[in-house]
């Protein structure tokens, strides 16, 4: 894909969690260093897309942190912010995520 996008990406993007489930299966991943053109992370936009089982699944099961940046310095709260995504912002508070980390112009995802 010309967008730097993986088979993580597209899962975590549809929010298909038995294909993200399947794609763990075959080994260990370092979701911070799956990253699309635009430095977003699997997390990132299962945040920004409002997909909670899929965040789930990255955060408890491969280990995501909910702290991942992208080239812009945002967070996945950042990106779930953004689109209005309370369910998101809940998972990643759950998961302990920093949600007053601000992006590279300064802004937390509660300014967004």
């Amino acid at each position: 894909a010309t967008d730097g996008m993986c088979a993580f990406h597209a899962a975590a993007q549809a929010g298909e969690t038995a294909c993200l489930r399947a794609l763990l299966a075959s080994g260990p991943v370092n979701l911070a260093q799956l990253r699309d053109n635009e430095g977003a992370t699997p997390v990132h936009l299962a945040a920004g897309k409002g997909q909670i089982q899929a965040l789930q699944v990255l955060i408890v099961v491969a280990g995501g942190t909910g702290d991942e940046r992208d080239d812009i310095g945002a967070t996945p709260a950042h990106d779930a912010a953004e689109q209005g995504r309370l369910g998101s912002l809940m998972v990643l508070s759950k998961a302990k995520a920093n949600l007053d980390a601000q992006d590279d112009d300064k802004l937390t995802p509660l300014q967004l």
